[in-house]
Order: structure tokens, then sequence, then C-alpha cells
């Protein structure tokens, strides 16, 4: 119902609120298109006065566009509970970081209100949402609610044993594992219940505490059996010129270490990464510096184990202008007299590392409610399939996989077991 066109911001505030009405349904969702004109980006904003109370509230933001030029889209009419009068409808569009408030009076731009009659929904509700980020390493996660027809009152279930009846919660996960969520809507008109399950994927301590090699100083150590190191440039950036300080991985009783590298990339004949093995680099160096691009440079296409239970690296650049992206590893290890639990489902994972298929072998057949998962290195999860009761062997398909480090599990009723997957 409202389709206007009018000057330039040079108007300020026009209220065309008595001969621009538009007549709607609460939990509808209706299309808007307003144009901002000329070539500078604007931060859109529009309220509605639900409650008639003569102004407006955070709640009673309905679009809000930021930096746009001409913004299109739809929103979805909130529930109210005054109905068959006109509504208050501001649009406010003004240069970006302008006016914030409903009641700002603009720097550059425009205000203008218009009216909206509102009708109550005769349908019971359709029950929908969203989160943000649905693979965590704080924990923390927003859930969105995006349910239509209105609903007047919600009922969300974490997974966790956390609840909540606000609208948009935002929940902590204090845990690390994986969650399945339940939301239930209400109306006058009836109720409605999504639930998604294992949604929510808290990682790993170790697979969020990416770890970078020292660029200069005295070197530094970790007593972890598990972690993330990437060259002194990170996850992102290259490595810097120069030689780096070195880094010792040293878990308290390990009989071994692995290193698991899922990205290498070093100037060929220029930069290299020595591993020694050992707890220094007066220890025995393991090849005799490794460089050139890609996973093929390293022995077993990225897997080195320690003879020992300590492995050192130091990064080895020379000191021209020209770096490259560097290497990402994970690390495990094996301790010294402690076998796995007799519990443990996993009894080979073959072959590592891997061009095709993934093979398992299973101690016992598979029981009940027994599932694989795929988690990449930040924890996200990629892929969950159930076994069927009574497998001793189990095949992953490669499918649509890159090339890199992925962790493997085994979710059973009596726990999770875990092991590394490389892919070539």
């Amino acid at each position: 119902g409202i389709v206007n066109t009018s000057p330039d911001g040079v108007e300020g505030y026009v209220d065309r609120s008595c001969w621009n009405t538009a007549e709607v349904t609460a939990g509808v969702t209706y299309p808007y298109a307003i144009g901002t004109g000329g070539s500078v980006n604007h931060d859109v904003r529009v309220w509605v006065d639900l409650d008639n109370d003569g102004g407006f509230t955070a709640n009673e933001l309905v679009i809000y566009r930021p930096s746009v030029q001409d913004p299109t889209g739809t929103f979805t009419m909130p529930g109210g509970t005054i109905f068959g009068t006109r509504l208050r409808m501001r649009i406010l569009a003004d240069v970006v970081g302008g006016s914030i408030t409903a009641c700002d009076e603009p720097a550059f731009g425009q205000v203008e209100d218009y009216s909206l009659i509102l009708s109550p929904n005769p349908n019971p509700p359709v029950a929908a949402f969203t989160a943000t980020p649905t693979n965590t390493c704080t924990g923390i996660v927003q859930f969105t609610d995006a349910s239509q027809n209105a609903p007047l009152s919600w009922a969300w279930q974490f997974g966790d044993g956390g609840t909540s009846d606000a609208q948009s919660p935002q929940h902590t996960y204090l845990e690390a594992g994986t969650y399945t969520v339940t939301l239930t809507v209400t109306n006058t008109n009836g109720s409605d219940e999504i639930t998604q399950v294992d949604l929510i994927t808290y990682a790993e301590a170790w697979a969020c505490d990416t770890i970078s090699i020292p660029g200069g100083g005295p070197g530094e150590e970790s007593q972890l059996c598990q972690g993330v190191l990437t060259d002194d440039g990170g996850a992102q950036d290259d490595y810097s010129p120069g030689p780096s300080a070195l880094y010792t991985i040293a878990p308290t009783s390990a009989e071994t270490v692995t290193l698991f590298f899922s990205q290498f990339e070093f100037e060929d004949g220029f930069d290299y990464l020595r591993i020694y093995d050992g707890p220094s680099d007066a220890s025995p160096e393991i090849g005799n510096g490794f460089t050139g691009s890609g996973l093929a440079n390293l022995p077993n296409g990225g897997v080195i184990t320690s003879s020992g239970p300590t492995i050192s690296l130091r990064q080895d650049a020379s000191m021209g202008p020209t770096t490259w992206e560097g290497f990402i590893l994970s690390w495990d290890c094996s301790y010294t007299g402690i076998t796995e639990s007799p519990l443990d489902p996993i009894a080979t994972v073959w072959p590592q590392p891997a061009d095709d298929a993934v093979n398992l072998g299973f101690t016992v057949p598979a029981g009940n409610d027994w599932s694989l998962e795929l988690h990449d290195l930040t924890g996200a999860l990629l892929e969950r399939t159930n076994i069927p009761s009574g497998s001793t062997t189990w095949q992953l398909d490669r499918k649509d996989l890159s090339a890199g480090m992925y962790q493997l599990s085994i979710a059973t009723p009596a726990g999770r077991w875990t092991r590394r997957l490389v892919l070539r």
C-alpha cells in the first residue's frame, strides 16, 4: 500500500502518515524497496510504533541496512497488540554513521513518516530459527527466531539443559560437544516445534587454540598431547623473513609425537622448515630441511613421527622480501605404558594418508546408536553417518573433501573415540 517519491535530503523530516497507509498482517513477510538516490552509501532504518505509544524503541526497529544504496529485500511484520489502528512507521536514511535513533535530526539525509494498519494473524505459528555460529570455539551462540505467523511466546531448549523464553536469546555452552536445539513457539491459534539435531558443535580446546612458532627471541614449548601449530604468520598470513625461534612439543609422559601437516608452502630452495627429533636444534635433524610447495615435499605426505617423547621445529627463511604461506599442522602423542581403552571401538584406520576412500576396522561389532563424525581442524562438523548395527568395518568416501587433516570420531552410548585423518 505505500508508494511514494519525494525530493532529496533538503526536505529533512516530512510527515506523510495521513495519506500513505499500508494494511499488513502480523507475522507475514513483505517486500520493500527504498531508493536513497545519488551515489553515496546510507544507513537505512525503519521503525513501527507497535504499541502506539508515540515513541520508537529498539524492539520496534523492523529494518536496518547499514552502508547501502537503494536497499531492497523483505521483512516480517512483527506481532503486536494494537489492531485496526493507524500505527506510525518512520523511515530514516542518512549518511553512514549519521542519525542512529528514530528521533535524531538527519545530518544530510531524510526522515519520513508513513502509517500501517495491523491485523492479527489467523494462523498458528510455524517454528524456524537460525544460530550463529553453529561451530564455536567460545561456546557463545546467538539464536535468532525466524518463525512465521507472529508467535507470542518462545520456549528454547539448547541441548545442555539450558532453556530460555526470550524471542532471540544468546546462550553460552560450558562444555565441548555437539548439541541438539529445540524451539517451541505459540500464539492464540496454536503452537509449533522445530528440532535441529546436532546443530551446535563446541570444539575441543586444542582445536581452537592455534599456536604460532615464535618469530624470534627464546624458544617455546608445549606439554600438551594435542594441538595446532602454524608458522609465525599464523593460519592466514605469510611467515617472516629470517630464522624463527625454536618450538618444542614435549607432552608429559609421551612415548612419541606425530605431526600431521595440512598445509606446506615454502619458497623452494630459499626457505626451509627444519624438524629435529628431540628437544633442541642439537638433536638429530629429520631430513635436511624441507622446502617447496605441497605436502608431497614432506615424508609420508605430511605425517612425521618422532622416535622419542619430543620433537622441535624451526622455520629458516632467507632474508629476502619474498615469503610464502608457510605451514599448518596438528600434533598428537602416544603415552608410555598406556594402551587404548578396551572399550575403544576403533581398531585401525587405513590407508594413512588417504587418496580416496578411508577404511575403518572395529574392535567389536557396531552396536545400536553408533555414529561416525568428521570434523575439520576448527571443530566444524562436516559429516555425520549412522553405522549399522553389527558392522565390523566401515568405508568413508572422500567425496568432495580437499587435501588436509581432519578429526574422525566414533560416538557410541559409552563415549567418543577420535583419530586423526590425513587426505592427500
